[in-house]
This record gives structure tokens, sequence and C-alpha cells, in this order.
């Protein structure tokens, strides 16, 4: 009788804990001025919803607050990946998000199209030198 070699074992256990983690599905977005330069008096306000343009994209809406000085937010869509599949099948890998960015008196907001089980990242511009 053969005997099984301890690091074929021990390879094998490795793989099987850590290999097979799935991927988050997240959306990262990240604000800045008109010029690209991150903001830096207080904090930004981001929602996130479902973008109407896109009948195929399930309700969705979600609202994070950054902290002064990082200026992104960071949404897990595990839970949207979820009902969007649900809803239209296993196959479904996109959905398409409309961003709202507040920050001061200033607001801006813009489209993106995430994947499932990746990390999206979005940019919002927000023109500091417009007034209301």
């Amino acid at each position: 009788m053969k005997k099984i070699n301890p690091t074929v074992i021990l390879i094998l256990v490795l793989f099987s804990t850590f290999g097979c983690k799935e991927e988050p599905s997240v959306l990262k977005v990240f604000v800045r001025d008109q010029t690209g330069k991150e903001l830096n008096k207080g904090s930004v306000i981001v929602n996130v919803a479902n973008d109407a343009n896109y009948p195929k994209t399930v309700k969705f809406s979600e609202k994070s607050q950054t902290e002064s000085g990082s200026h992104f937010a960071v949404f897990n869509l595990d839970g949207f990946f979820a009902t969007q599949r649900a809803t239209y099948g296993d196959t479904v890998r996109d959905g398409y998000l409309k961003i709202y960015a507040r920050y001061l008196e200033f607001e801006s907001d813009t489209s993106v199209r995430v994947t499932f089980k990746t990390t999206s990242v979005q940019t919002v511009y927000i023109n500091t030198n417009l007034k209301k």
C-alpha cells in the first residue's frame, strides 16, 4: 500500500480552505472636485440607487457618509446582486446604478456599471465653483 505524502494533504487542505473564497461585490466611490483634487473640508454624503434608465436593474438604495479626509465610500452589493440574479436569472453579471454625491452645498451625480463578484470603482466630480 502506498503512503500519501503529507505535503500533498497540506496543499489540498490549504486550497480547499483558502482557494475557494468568493469575492464580494463591492462599489468604491471616490469624490473629487472639478480639478481632480480631494475635497478636504468635512464629509461627503454619497447615495447609490438603481438607475431608472436601465429597466433590468432591481430597486436599490443605500447611503454612506465619508470621513473627513478619506472622501471615498464603499458599498457592499452582495444583497443587490442576490436580488438582481433572483429576479433576472443567475446569468446576470452586471447592474447599473446612479451615484449622487453631496459636499457642503454642492451636488453631482453619475452612473456606474457594477459587476457581480468584482470591485467596481467610480469617481464623482463635484464642481465647487458653481453656486446654487
